[in-house]
């Protein structure tokens, strides 16, 4: 055990009316939520009487006031006292380096305290005392136990004396009543405080200073409070149990340090590298963007180009339409020109055969007549028509349009047919020399 002079004896009061003792019922029972008691973690209740076990606190006070005839019950009237009777909380636990646990409580120190501490209170209270409970669910130990605030009163009672007509008379009687502000006064509580301290004086526990201005914190801050003791605690243990690697671990930051030194370096020069590549590619960035505005404007003046070019694709196709119609009538002229040609030609061809004929004709004649012994001016008056059919054959063999054509097929010397050729007149002027 630690030194004494840091553990000491523990004791609170609390007053409650028939509200509050309800509320502490429940409370010490567990049959509420308690946000700083562990549920997993037991209490145990403290009956004095083995009929109090099936009833409330509030019954049990009932019970035990009609037991000691207690009158005067108002509704505002302080119906129990709330004692909490602790220790230091080091005082419980065996490793003081660790919260108080099942497992690191001191289980010899704390029986020796809960069963003087419940001598006391049944010595100092006697008939008053109603319930207790331990809480060990909690930071530390404590018992909770509930007295009756009864004391004896003198009470005057008038009554009339018979032998004496309209006389009255009084006499005191004693009577048990509920007065809390009678029994808590200040030289009580400190005659509480000296009475428990020497009760627990064997334990190595003393009184609390006297007279000392320290003041009690509400559950909820004291709960606050001690976990965040708890944790700080466990914290130090965390970096007392941390110490050892972490010196061991000192010398291997200090060589990876040089090493984070040596990168630092590295990377401070690539940074500078990085910086000039960005600057170079910042210089084409605006190159880039000066070449893509250019491309814009050129896009634009690309798109206005199409939408004109659309316009003359348009127009053009219009007039393909219409020389595509032009074409289509000079095919149908041309259709019938080839006709007219083909009959021309086969026209033409019988007039070559003719007029091969007629020239052979001529020849003959021409040797016909100089082989006769006719005189020049009758064979010049013979080979006349001749001369005249000669000259319209080559004239006709050198040209070849349809009017010449047309003055050759009305000559009326011209037979139309290659059957004439023999019974030509000519010929038969000269056959007849």
């Amino acid at each position: 055990m630690e030194d004494s002079k840091k553990l000491y004896s523990i004791i609170r009061i609390k007053k409650l009316n028939k509200r509050a003792l309800l509320s502490a019922d429940k409370h010490n029972k567990r049959k509420m939520n308690v946000p700083n008691a562990d549920g997993t973690k037991k209490i145990k209740s403290i009956y004095f009487r083995k009929e109090d076990a099936s009833e409330t606190l509030l019954e049990t006070a009932y019970c035990r006031m009609d037991e000691l005839n207690v009158s005067a019950k108002r509704k505002d009237a302080i119906f129990a006292i709330e004692l909490l009777l602790t220790a230091t909380p080091e005082y419980f636990i065996v490793d003081k380096g660790k919260p108080f646990s099942l497992d690191n409580a001191d289980k010899v120190a704390l029986q020796k305290w809960y069963q003087k501490s419940i001598e006391w209170l049944k010595v100092k209270f006697k008939k008053t005392l109603l319930q207790a409970q331990l809480h060990l669910d909690e930071s530390s130990p404590h018992i909770h136990a509930f007295f009756l605030p009864v004391i004896e009163k003198v009470v005057s009672i008038k009554h009339s004396n018979h032998s004496h007509e309209n006389s009255v008379e009084s006499s005191s009687v004693f009577e048990n009543k509920l007065c809390a502000k009678d029994i808590v006064t200040k030289s009580w509580l400190y005659t509480l405080h000296d009475e428990y301290a020497g009760e627990m004086k064997s334990l190595g526990l003393k009184r609390g200073k006297l007279h000392s201005q320290a003041k009690h914190s509400e559950l909820k801050e004291y709960a606050i409070t001690s976990k965040k003791i708890d944790s700080q605690k466990r914290r130090l243990l965390s970096l007392e149990n941390d110490e050892k690697p972490l010196k061991e671990n000192k010398e291997k930051l200090t060589l990876q340090g040089k090493k984070l030194e040596k990168t630092t370096s590295l990377l401070q020069q690539e940074i500078s590298e990085l910086k000039e590549q960005v600057e170079v590619s910042k210089s084409k960035e605006k190159q880039l963007n000066n070449v893509i505005q250019k491309m814009k404007c050129d896009l634009v003046i690309i798109k206005e180009q199409i939408i004109s070019l659309n316009h003359q694709k348009e127009h053009a196709l219009k007039e393909g339409e219409v020389i595509k119609q032009k074409l289509h009538d000079k095919k149908q002229e041309v259709d019938g020109l080839e006709a007219k040609y083909d009959k021309h030609f086969v026209f033409f061809k019988q007039v070559s055969m003719l007029a091969k004929t007629y020239t052979e004709e001529v020849v003959n004649a021409e040797n016909l007549l100089a082989n006769f012994s006719l005189p020049l001016t009758l064979q010049k008056r013979l080979l006349v028509p001749l001369d005249k059919m000669k000259k319209l054959y080559e004239n006709y063999l050198v040209g070849s349009n349809g009017e010449q054509t047309k003055k050759l097929s009305n000559y009326k010397d011209i037979p139309g047919k290659s059957k004439v050729i023999a019974n030509s007149p000519v010929l038969k002027r000269i056959k007849r020399f």
